[in-house]
């Protein structure tokens, strides 16, 4: 499950998985993989810090929107298995 947490200007971002390569896409991205937006591995899991400032783009939803990419499978990851493949709307703006 991934998780978030702030620190005074950045949002660090966590993730338990098994894969070679990660990535945060949304709105902040125009939904492109980029390498600014690449998790680093991090013992068992997968680390990405972020400042507020480059998240911050808001969505169509009127949050920031954003899903995770996994390369390894070349689609996004879903967050639920309930929800349908595509992107996945953040409830909570940073």
């Amino acid at each position: 499950m991934l998780h978030y947490q702030y620190t005074e200007h950045d949002v660090v971002f966590t993730l338990p998985y098994r894969g070679d390569e990660l990535y945060l896409v949304g709105t902040f991205s125009n939904w492109q993989k980029q390498v600014a937006f690449k998790f680093e591995k991090n013992g068992n899991g997968f680390v990405l810090r972020k400042t507020r400032t480059e998240l911050n783009k808001i969505g169509n939803s009127g949050y920031i929107e954003y899903c995770l990419w996994g390369d390894d499978a070349s689609q996004p990851l879903p967050f639920n298995n309930e929800y349908p493949a595509g992107y996945y709307f953040n409830s909570q703006s940073f």
